[in-house]
């Protein structure tokens, strides 16, 4: 082969294997490119998971402390309802019930829930059987007669003994205040009725007359008068609620 034509075939040769070099070094360029891009992304990918992860747990720890925050408070209210002179049952339990799936739900939970659902109060202080109850006309009292021959007076809100009347010789078996609350009304087996001052429990007034048993015994609307019924007879007694005398006495006897 003439040497021309071997060295325009190496010329060739050199020519496709610069091209063919070239073009692996692209490709190889674009490979590493590519691998590049990838991991770039797949470090994003996870410091954006790593963000994520991080934000959903401050969420987190907001809302526990959000819980925990509403839990205190509700229970806060809940003592404030209790300690009122009215307590607001309905609302203590209404403020329970929200708080009934929080994790911090604990021991005083229960607590406040089994108050709630107990009897308001118990009055207690007699040592016999309480045989009548009375309200006061506000409802901010509460009036017992008991078979210990007293009447106690309490206070509607807190269960508070205010006053005990004693006088009677006999179980106590009707109570009742008068329409203004100021004067108590007790009606005794000893047949004497009596007239007590409310705020301190002082005796004002024995209605003596009755021979037996005296059933019942109540205040006129005016509360200036007092009817009683017994052996036979109605008695109407006027009392001065200043001085606590009788004025008078009138009766109705029945045949």
């Amino acid at each position: 082969m003439p040497n021309a034509e071997v060295e325009r075939q190496k010329a060739a040769y050199r020519r496709g294997l610069a091209r063919a070099s070239a073009v692996a070094g692209l490709v190889l360029a674009l490979m590493a490119g590519l691998t590049g891009w990838a991991l770039s992304e797949r470090g994003h990918a996870r410091a954006e998971t790593r963000r994520a992860g991080e934000m959903a747990a401050v969420a987190r720890r907001q809302a526990d402390e959000a819980q925990r925050l509403t839990y205190a408070a509700n229970l806060s209210l809940i003592q404030r309802d209790w300690e009122t002179p009215r307590s607001e049952i309905g609302h203590m339990r209404d403020l329970l019930e929200e708080i009934r799936p929080s994790p911090q739900r604990g021991f005083e939970w229960g607590y406040w829930n089994r108050l709630c659902h107990l009897d308001r109060l118990t009055l207690g202080g007699h040592i016999g059987a309480v045989k009548a109850v009375a309200f006061a006309p506000d409802g901010q009292r509460v009036l017992t007669g008991s078979g210990d021959h007293t009447a106690k007076q309490w206070d509607a809100g807190t269960g508070w003994e205010l006053v005990t009347l004693r006088g009677h010789t006999g179980s106590v078996s009707a109570v009742a205040f008068s329409p203004d609350g100021r004067r108590l009304l007790t009606r005794s087996g000893d047949l004497t009725p009596k007239l007590w001052e409310a705020e301190m429990g002082r005796e004002l007034l024995t209605l003596r007359g009755h021979t037996w048993l005296v059933n019942p015994a109540v205040f006129s609307p005016d509360g200036r008068r007092v009817l009683t019924v017994g052996d036979r007879t109605a008695r109407l007694w006027f009392s001065d609620p200043e001085a606590g005398t009788a004025a008078g006495v009138r009766s109705v006897r029945g045949k």
